[in-house]
């Protein structure tokens, strides 16, 4: 059996669900720099089943800190494959660094990535630097190997995988009637007529939640729009309140665990992120799973890699478009026959976006190199 290193930030649950199905298969350790981030809240230790984790440190997550264990477990001799999957924190950054140094191989796998509209020179050499050092490397994306290839990594050297928070059990065989949405909505305590648009991701100006408020305020009033997740910028929330003012079509709801969130996108009709920068967004992943249509901007690697345009959803080209994405909306909300055929869609195209299908790719590719 092959041994495996990985080294990541959290467990996240998703992450956590790809380790114990890969366990499975390998002698899997996973180095962990924190138990945990800043308006992010899971249990996790109960679900470690297949691999052995190792924490630096107990606590939150702090990016600019230097946490020199991680040094004594990077030992080439140890493991067979070793996979490194950040170096913008500076604990991992200097593991990373380590390896190169010590010329130890190992394997870059990203969660995304865009080839950045500016960048110092300065900046650019240095990641041109540390991105063309490892033997291979795990992308989810055509875009995220353009952005690999802009630092000159070899494009041969590139494995796409399918980046995913989901099992095979996660995701619809079809679509969610509208007798199961009316009976999810009054149950939640939304009005269960009403053609009900969501959003899930934390309340920062990063994602664009003004931008969804502007365009749905122009919509009729048979609509309904449920913002979920944690609002760690209190200004930038009060701001969104002031925005709206007294209209009651708007509903905020508090981060949600898996199991309570995948309720909100079943009883949905839409899902709009109008992020203006997302290295992925796996909540992308989620709403198809559920057969939602996906209004996203160019910004975000998900939408670009699985949402085409009138077949699925739609991507807007510009951040910050309120009236593209009112527009795109309207025609969705009014028109029943497109948004089913959306809908079934969304659910074909997600499908093969598994942990499963990410265990299989991972094994490929020990078997090969």
């Amino acid at each position: 059996m092959k041994k495996v290193l990985f080294v990541t930030n959290i467990p996240s649950p998703y992450r956590v669900d790809f380790y114990n199905q890969l366990g499975k298969f390998v002698d899997l350790t996973v180095i962990f720099e924190a138990t945990g981030a800043q308006d992010i809240r899971f249990d996790y230790r109960e679900t470690f089943k297949n691999f052995t984790a190792i924490f630096l440190s107990e606590g939150n997550i702090d990016e600019k800190k230097l946490n020199s264990a991680i040094f004594q477990y990077l030992i080439p001799e140890k493991y067979d494959y070793i996979f490194l999957t950040n170096y913008s924190y500076r604990t991992e950054l200097f593991g990373y660094l380590k390896c190169i140094f010590s010329k130890i191989p190992f394997v870059l796998e990203i969660d995304g990535g865009k080839i950045p509209e500016s960048e110092n020179f300065l900046k650019y050499q240095f990641k041109k630097f540390i991105l063309t050092k490892p033997y291979y490397y795990f992308s989810p994306s055509q875009s995220s190997d353009d952005f690999l290839a802009y630092y000159h990594v070899n494009k041969e050297n590139i494995y796409r995988y399918s980046f995913t928070s989901l099992s095979e059990k996660d995701i619809r065989h079809q679509i969610v009637d509208e007798e199961e949405k009316q009976f999810l909505r009054k149950k939640l305590g939304f009005s269960p007529t009403k053609k009900t648009i969501l959003f899930v991701g934390r309340i920062i100006p990063g994602k664009g939640v003004d931008v969804l408020i502007k365009a749905v305020q122009n919509l009729s009033d048979n609509v309904q729009c449920l913002i979920v997740g944690a609002s760690p910028d209190s200004e930038y929330k009060q701001y969104l309140l002031d925005l709206i003012g007294q209209d009651s079509r708007f509903h905020f709801i508090d981060f949600l665990q898996t199991s309570e969130l995948k309720q909100y996108y079943k009883l949905s009709d839409i899902f709009v992120l109008p992020t203006k920068s997302d290295v992925w967004g796996l909540v992308v992943n989620e709403a198809m799973s559920q057969g939602l249509p996906v209004i996203s901007t160019s910004a975000c690697v998900a939408a670009i890699e699985l949402v085409s345009n009138g077949y699925n959803g739609y991507v807007i080209d510009r951040v910050d478009d309120w009236k593209a994405i009112f527009q795109k909306l309207s025609q969705v909300l009014q028109d029943d026959s497109l948004r089913v055929q959306l809908s079934q869609n969304a659910l074909s195209t997600i499908k093969h976006y598994t942990i499963e299908t990410m265990v299989e790719e991972h094994l490929k590719f020990m078997e090969e190199k």
